[in-house]
């Protein structure tokens, strides 16, 4: 079951996914009343949900200063809000039929803090922390398992799509910027979802309430990957 709000990439995973033959629904994770609908028609589909892996965000920049109200409930609608529904759709379900599961979310090393022009996403993504250990507590007299991945720098395309438009970047930019990281290289997609599937799977046996940090770096030892050196816009009251 493969949920996202870009249609054609959507297409583009489920095609490759040829022996799963994976359900999709396109959906905007910051409107609540689509995020609702998800569980029900995944359940209509499949007949039975068992893992989420609820790994939707998007990091709109914005500082303390010149972050305006619409934008800050934008990005916690996604990265705080959209997270709370999926792990209560699914773990209501669980409950009610009584067996256990287990529930992995995608966070940010941002979440300790965050660098300057996240202001809002770095709080969300605070929140996210503390909801899947408080989940996990929660849950834990029914089996369900919850953990948390604080990603650093990750290769995507999104990543590579924002620095274009933001900051004028070429593709081959961020490539550049790696090769000046400790390991020399970024975090990428399929190291991230090897990770995931580690936690969904009865391989991390009774993990749970866990915020692994993944990053070529120790936070509170040093500056992050979370921590870069964009130029930020100037604030002009």
């Amino acid at each position: 079951m493969l949920t996202d709000i870009k249609a054609r990439q959507l297409k583009q995973v489920a095609e490759s996914l040829v022996e799963a033959k994976p359900v999709v629904i396109e959906a905007d994770l910051t409107d609540s009343s689509a995020t609702a609908e998800i569980v029900p028609t995944a359940l209509e589909a499949t007949g039975r949900l068992d893992m989420l892996a609820s790994v939707a965000g998007y990091a709109a920049r914005g500082s303390i200063l010149d972050t305006t109200v619409e934008a800050w409930d934008r990005m916690t609608d996604l990265n705080l809000r959209a997270h709370f529904q999926l792990i209560q759709a699914v773990a209501r379900n669980l409950v009610e039929r009584d067996v256990p599961g287990s529930i992995v979310c995608a966070g940010s090393l941002n979440a300790y803090g965050g660098q300057p022009d996240l202001c809002a996403y770095s709080s969300a993504k605070g929140g996210l922390q503390t909801l899947v250990k408080h989940a996990a507590y929660a849950l834990l007299p029914h089996r369900i398992r919850v953990n948390v991945v604080n990603f650093g720098w990750m290769r995507t395309q999104g990543e590579i799509d924002l620095h274009s438009q933001l900051y004028g970047r070429s593709e081959f930019w961020i490539d550049d910027a790696a090769a000046e990281l400790p390991f020399g290289k970024l975090i990428q997609p399929e190291e991230a979802a090897r990770l995931l599937i580690y936690l969904l799977s009865d391989d991390s046996s009774v993990m749970t309430g866990s915020s692994i940090d993944f990053d070529q770096s120790v936070p509170g030892s040093g500056p992050t990957t979370a921590t870069r050196s964009d130029k930020l816009p100037t604030y002009r009251s």
